[in-house]
């Protein structure tokens, strides 16, 4: 994979010169960023009252915290705005998909048009670490070292420098047999990039960048059993057995990885713990339903097997694209196969008509409706969809029904979505460490500020055309005495490069309808 030349690393050259012109004594200390997805005060605080994270607890006792305003709702939005200082429409990435020429994508690098922290470091000659940063693939050229954050996903472009360490390429490489769900590979993920950053914790890095998405993924998935106070269904003893824990093991393994972090970094690194927004409970409870679409028509008789293939003359309809977790369902009528894109299936109204007319009599247990219809939208033509089938949420149980009798195997597991969040569900703060003022207190602080604030913690310049100020207040006075707030007019844009092929687009996507992301 070859990455374009960046045109912004010509302005950085001379905006650093002019704006770092004045001879400094000594450079501050390092900085750790670690990133948790979804981290929430109230959850946080819940858990200091239970006497549980004792690290984070510590941190805040010796530093300063705050709410952390999001920019968005999205978190590839979010967590790009920290990275780079200025909004969503100036950095690119505005949601978690991009349109491209082929239909729709999940966010990569390429789609973001400025310098993130990791670049501008670079580019002052300071050595990074970039580990599973939302929109990270495929990695940037740095002075250091990054992971993307499909690194269990793509075969090229996964991480930078090629000839990484081969004790860190080891890590990469090993297998984990328990990796059997999307859920476990964010988790695995998540494993792995702690392992690493401890790893680099000790070396010589200035700036170490450590994203974990999995308390995210278990707050949508459990929130209910963590805080199941407000939800219209009572949550029975068993389930708050087997599932309230699941939230709190997550938080105790963020915990568990900044306590480590801390004892093996230098002692004069500055530590930041940040989220891109909290978690609450939905206002009304969503599923991801493993429904198995191909089983219903089978039944219906509009698909036919032999063998347990199907049948490509007999069938008169199938899915298509469409992996059992998502909500949104393309279904292709007969033939199945065409020579050109301009070929049209056999009757389409007619077979649509009759396939609406059945699936309308299929329920779930208490007799709510299983399916509604609507047209299809151009990217699902292009993809090769004839009728658009949406599972409804409302009465979901462990199967489906056709008048009162009911289907084998149409749905496997079903999970809940009981936690959310929105633009307006505030992040976590902190900051400690030798140069962080403990008697600051900064109350709230925008996600725009993050740039800012790391780079002048860095002792390098705050571009003027930031979104973002540096909260320099959160410092010392020793060490704004010592590192006077240098300003630069711009650290400039990105070239445009081509994304290279993925082989994991669909499955990204898959991941974000079936968490309710996207429709």
């Amino acid at each position: 994979m070859t990455l374009g030349v960046h045109r912004w690393q010509v302005i950085v050259a001379l905006v650093l010169l002019a704006g770092c012109s004045e001879p400094r004594s000594t450079s501050p200390g390092p900085v750790v960023l670690l990133g948790v997805d979804g981290g929430s005060w109230n959850a946080i605080r819940e858990l200091w009252s239970r006497g549980q994270l004792p690290h984070l607890a510590t941190l805040a006792e010796r530093g300063v915290s705050a709410q952390l305003q999001p920019v968005a709702h999205a978190s590839p939005v979010i967590w790009t705005s920290i990275a780079t200082g200025v909004e969503p429409s100036r950095h690119g990435i505005q949601g978690f998909t991009v349109r491209t020429p082929s239909g729709e994508a999940p966010v990569s690098s390429v789609d973001r048009r400025v310098p993130a922290l990791w670049n501008m470091a670079s580019a002052a000659q300071l050595r990074v670490a970039l580990l599973g940063w939302w929109a990270s693939w495929p990695a940037e050229t740095v002075n250091g070292i990054i992971v993307s954050d499909r690194i269990f996903r793509e075969n090229k472009g996964r991480f930078y420098p090629p000839d990484l360490d081969p004790t860190l390429l080891t890590e990469i490489s090993r297998p984990d047999a328990t990796a059997q769900s999307a859920d476990d590979v964010v988790t695995r993920g998540d494993r792995l990039m702690a392992s690493i950053g401890l790893q680099l914790a000790s070396e010589d890095f200035d700036l170490i960048m450590l994203y974990l998405r999995t308390v995210d993924i278990e707050s949508h998935h459990h929130w209910k059993y963590f805080r199941p106070q407000g939800f219209e269904t009572e949550v029975d003893e068993l389930s708050l057995q087997r599932l309230g824990t699941r939230i709190p093991d997550a938080y105790a393994e963020v915990d568990d990885v900044l306590g480590a972090l801390v004892a093996r970094a230098p002692s004069n690194t500055n530590f930041f713990v940040l989220s891109d927004h909290g978690f609450q409970a939905s206002k009304s409870e969503r599923y991801r339903i493993q429904l198995h679409l191909d089983r219903v028509l089978e039944h219906l008789g509009f698909l036919v097997r032999d063998d347990e293939r199907i049948d490509p003359v007999e069938s008169t309809a199938r899915t298509w694209g469409s992996p059992p977790f998502t909500r949104t369902k393309l279904v292709r009528f007969h033939p199945f196969e065409r020579p050109d894109e301009d070929a049209r299936p056999d009757d389409p109204a007619a077979t649509r008509h009759r396939l609406e007319a059945d699936l309308e009599r299929i329920t779930y247990e208490d007799g709510s409706p299983a399916f509604r219809f609507r047209d299809l939208e151009a990217n699902e033509r292009s993809r090769g969809g004839d009728m658009v089938v949406i599972v409804r949420y409302q009465g979901v149980s462990p199967a489906l029904y056709l008048d009162g009798q009911p289907i084998p195997g149409a749905i496997g597991r079903i999970e809940e979505i009981s936690g959310t969040h929105s633009k307006s569900t505030e992040g976590v703060f902190l900051a400690a460490g030798p140069d962080i003022d403990p008697t600051a207190d900064p109350v709230k602080i925008h996600s725009l500020d993050i740039a800012p604030t790391l780079l002048y913690a860095l002792g390098l310049p705050v571009a003027e055309d930031f979104d973002g100020r540096a909260r320099t207040e959160i410092f010392r006075q020793q060490f704004r005495d010592r590192f006077p707030l240098h300003k630069i007019p711009t650290w400039g844009v990105m070239e445009a490069r081509d994304s290279p092929d993925s082989q994991s687009d669909e499955q990204l996507l898959e991941e974000l309808r079936a968490l309710g992301y996207l429709n």
